[in-house]
């Protein structure tokens, strides 16, 4: 396959564009790590919040594209900094806006590493279930000596790409979850700061 022109390889999952309404005077974000939460970092949204090629999706051809979810993801991102800026000087929102800001939240849930485990480790659960239905049956070949509680030591792995499969649903699960509560957009008065 032909290198495609533009090739994105750092796919964020947290976009660069709600990161820069959380940045210092310095354009940076001071972030925690898991591994060490006692010593943060200060880094620009940019170098943050990313895998290389977490959203590439296989092709028939044995490629893979690069830039299809990244560019539907950059069409959402690019409506925050205005649906922001409504917020922040307290200016009406009108339902398309609201609808722009809950499609934005619905992409916040579903594409991030979190859901993605969460859908890869639900699937691994799932086949374990089944290996241990079909062994019960007796549709597996006799256990090895020696080795009779292999199915309990059994490591499954599901290929990443089947998480990208769920983000449909999942989005509109949490769609239907929204709708039901029903949220409404506040301002403070006053002196005080509405955060995005």
């Amino acid at each position: 396959m032909r290198a495609m022109l533009n090739e994105k390889k750092r796919h964020h999952y947290i976009p660069i564009t709600y990161l820069d309404s959380f940045t210092d005077g310095s354009r940076k974000v001071l972030a925690y790590r898991k591994d060490d939460p006692a010593k943060p970092i200060c880094i620009a949204p940019s170098e943050i919040a990313f895998e290389r090629y977490y959203y590439s999706q296989p092709l028939p051809d044995g490629g893979r594209n690069n830039n299809a979810l990244e560019d539907f993801f950059s069409r959402i991102e690019g409506t925050w900094p205005k649906i922001v800026t409504a917020l922040r000087s307290g200016a009406d929102i009108t339902a398309a806006d609201l609808e722009t800001l809950y499609t934005f939240m619905i992409l916040m849930r579903v594409r991030v590493p979190a859901t993605r485990d969460m859908v890869e480790l639900s699937l691994a659960e799932q086949v374990k279930a089944e290996v241990r239905l079909l062994d019960e049956l007796g549709k597996l070949p006799p256990k090895p000596e020696g080795f009779e509680d292999i199915l309990e030591h059994m490591t499954v792995s599901i290929d990443p790409h089947q998480s990208l499969h769920a983000m449909p649903p999942l989005a509109q699960g949490f769609a239907m979850v929204l709708d039901q509560l029903g949220f409404e957009v506040l301002h403070t008065v006053g002196e005080g700061k509405v955060l995005p």
